[in-house]
């Protein structure tokens, strides 16, 4: 929802006066400063500076989460805390941090999960899930990756738009991203890459959004194809 009119604002919300994104005032479109915060002091989920909410009066909001959008215990909405781990000790590549272990190899499955075969483990011990090799395939076909896995121009904008949604420079240890190409949110929503919450008023990776940037992001390291055996 816009918090101002469209006057002196073009679709890309870029200011047709200050030919900028902000106006004469130093205000997007949204009424926020570079800083975040509107004129009354409050960022988008209406903490201050001091970092207290305009609501509760505390530093926490009224779901519990504060200004960095971590509860009392220090996880996030999504349940990994600020080094991306979970309650349980898993990281978000699902991954555990004491075990090196991935969640899929803990469960007890009598038959082999994928009906291709199993995959070869990669040096660190971990496997890839079926999810994984599923996002890969769809990648190869929809002409992000190639089959050997070298990454492609359109992978390469699709992996930059993800990383831009995490707010992140890298992940995956992938280089540091050198380039701002990305793609109309509205094109992700339309392939449940990403979804917008409108109770955060931001934008989240889905489960589907945060295989297809692991997918692309090992391609860096030629590490993104499913060995199978």
């Amino acid at each position: 929802m816009r918090l101002f009119g469209r006057k002196d604002w073009n679709y890309l919300d870029f200011n047709t006066k200050t030919k900028s994104f902000y106006d004469e005032n130093g205000y997007d479109i949204r009424g926020y400063d570079k800083k975040g915060y509107d004129k009354k002091g409050y960022d988008i989920h209406g903490f201050d500076i001091k970092r207290i909410h305009k609501k509760t009066k505390t530093k926490f909001d009224e779901y519990g989460y504060d200004k960095k959008r971590f509860d009392a215990d220090g996880y996030g909405k999504d349940g990994f805390n600020k080094k991306g781990i979970d309650a349980d000790g898993y990281g978000r590549n699902g991954v555990h941090k004491v075990t090196g272990k991935r969640y899929i190899e803990t469960l007890s499955i009598e038959e082999p999960p994928y009906e291709t075969g199993t995959f070869r483990k990669y040096k660190h011990g971990n496997v890839d899930t079926k999810e994984y090799f599923e996002i890969w395939s769809q990648a190869v076909n929809y002409g992000y990756v190639t089959a050997n896995g070298k990454l492609l121009k359109l992978g390469y904008i699709f992996y930059l738009s993800l990383l831009h949604v995490t707010g992140k420079d890298s992940v995956y240890g992938a280089p540091k991203k050198k380039s701002d190409m990305y793609i109309p949110f509205d094109a992700l929503r339309k392939l449940s890459l990403f979804r917008y919450d409108e109770i955060e008023r931001e934008y989240f990776l889905t489960s589907k959004g945060a295989v297809m940037l692991e997918v692309l992001a090992r391609t860096f390291s030629s590490n993104g194809v499913p060995h199978i055996v």
